[in-house]
């Protein structure tokens, strides 16, 4: 298997600690920005080969329950 995109799910909050904040990424070689959650979260497995879940909410937890259903009904599957 040769995973190229790994999409990260994580918490969307910076948190009580300013350092996340100051340890954003600055320098985006891409940008997309969808219409709805829906569309968001098709483009993202449409882009990526596999993908991981960093702490977050319940929205975090959501987008990868859903990723994983999406494996289980075969609409995802990962590269060959």
């Amino acid at each position: 298997m040769d995973l190229r995109r790994v999409c990260v799910f994580c918490g969307s909050s910076l948190g009580a600690r300013p350092g996340y904040a100051d340890a954003a990424h600055t320098g985006l070689d891409d940008l997309r920005i969808a219409g709805t959650m829906h569309e968001r979260k098709a483009l993202m497995a449409e882009l990526a080969d596999g993908f991981v879940a960093l702490p977050g909410g319940f929205g975090t937890f959501e987008e990868f329950c859903e990723v994983l259903t999406w494996s289980q009904l075969g609409l995802h599957s990962p590269p060959k």
